[in-house]
């Protein structure tokens, strides 16, 4: 079971370095070796349960340094009399409001990472259809999001764990869509900005509808 979950977690580790071998194996069935053993096929349910281990890992960072930056706080209004017009309760407020935070995104992270897979599989089969893909296009899109998540390893890191994660994601989606859907650069931005481009779309039709309607 142990030895089964560390090929797991060197197969996704192996996707987050090489994105363009492990979409190989993925989509054509190739057998990938590393280190003389053969790695197990990553799948969309390995890359969510590994990546929600590592936004454990970034709450448990985060709890800890959150006790530190309190101890400090408290041994400060104990040593100096400037902060004892601060009450304790009001005080560590900002504490218990980042403890609750902190337990909701652990709690909710699988339910926003599957909404999220699941906005990009309707995006990118989308495009795969006007691409004229019809083979394994919906495995193609599944592969893509599973190496996609393997950027929630940066979560761990302290401080600018939340943009360097986002950057690697929008990074090996490129890659992704470019390998298995043979987008070109031009149109595999695009389809990287659509999200945006139906934001911007929908809060320009709300904004006009409400403008259209207060006029009257």
């Amino acid at each position: 079971m142990f030895h089964q979950s560390f090929l797991i977690l060197e197969s996704y580790l192996f996707a987050l370095l090489h994105p363009k071998k492990t979409l190989d194996y993925l989509d054509y069935n190739i057998s990938l070796w590393e280190g003389g053993q053969r790695l197990p096929k990553l799948t969309l349910a390995h890359s969510l349960s590994v990546s929600w281990a590592f936004a454990m890992l970034r709450a448990i960072m985060r709890l800890l340094l959150a006790n530190i930056v309190v101890k400090i706080f408290v041994g400060f209004q104990s040593d100096n009399p400037f902060f004892n017009f601060i009450e304790t309760d009001s005080g560590l407020f900002p504490y218990y409001f980042l403890l609750f935070s902190t337990a909701l995104d652990v709690i909710f992270f699988p339910v926003v990472a599957f909404i999220t897979v699941e906005m990009w599989n309707l995006i990118l089969f989308f495009y795969g259809q006007l691409l004229n893909l019809q083979t394994d296009l919906k495995s193609r899109v599944e592969n893509i999001n599973t190496v996609a998540l393997t950027s929630n390893l940066f979560l761990a890191v302290p401080f600018f764990g939340q943009v360097l994660q986002e950057l690697a994601r929008y990074i090996l989606m490129y890659v992704g869509i470019r390998k298995s859907l043979g987008a070109s650069r031009s149109l595999s931005i695009i389809i990287l900005l659509t999200p945006l481009l139906l934001i911007v779309a929908l809060s320009s039709a709300l904004l006009l509808i409400v403008i259209y309607t207060l006029s009257y």
